[in-house]
């Protein structure tokens, strides 16, 4: 994030934020022993939206060419389409999609982001 000139003081707040977070979870009127959380970004967390769309498009960002994509217009081309969590890569030949797609799966899990293949599609 700070290679992306994102603030000193907003990823310092974002790291103590979710660095060393201890939770119980709660059944009925019991809760467990507190343990620490596995990985940062929590379903709910009123930020993980906002990060998971930043490091989505930090991914695509560092993964995609100039020369990705289908012509948008006669200086432009558009490579991909983010909505949500979902993304579309857009390309026009097959083996140019899979070059995308392994440079995208290969960065994705250089930061444990894994892409869910058996619900990725492809027209």
């Amino acid at each position: 994030m700070l290679k992306d000139d994102v603030p000193t003081k907003v990823v310092n707040l974002l790291r103590a934020h979710f660095e060393n977070t201890l939770i119980n979870v709660r059944i009925y009127m019991l809760r467990t022993e507190l343990f620490e959380i596995a990985y940062d970004v929590r379903q709910g967390c009123p930020e993980s939206p906002i990060l998971f769309s930043y490091i989505v498009n930090w991914i695509m960002n560092n993964t995609l060419k100039e020369d990705d994509g289908v012509a948008f217009s006669a200086q432009q081309k558009i490579a991909d389409v983010e909505h949500a969590d979902d993304g579309t890569l857009l390309t026009d030949s097959a083996q140019t999609a899979q070059n995308m797609i392994e440079r995208v799966v290969k960065m994705a899990s250089e930061i444990e982001l894994v892409i869910n293949i058996p619900k990725t599609k492809y027209l």
